[in-house]
């Protein structure tokens, strides 16, 4: 059984070292890989607080 899921984890990673998020996502984006970004954007999203909803 798990404790808590793969993003939670990965988010506690990403605050504790904001400067591997940073190098995470540029190689992410030098290679091009859609779905590998849109999976760290989502653990990002978590570990700094999500995303607003747009003001209407």
């Amino acid at each position: 059984m798990r404790d808590r899921s793969h993003d939670a984890a990965m988010a506690e990673v990403y605050r504790d070292d904001p400067g591997y998020a940073i190098e995470l996502l540029n190689n992410i984006l030098e290679d091009g890989e859609q779905g590998e970004l849109l999976i760290a954007l989502r653990q990002m999203a978590e570990a700094f607080g999500g995303v607003s909803p747009p003001v209407e």
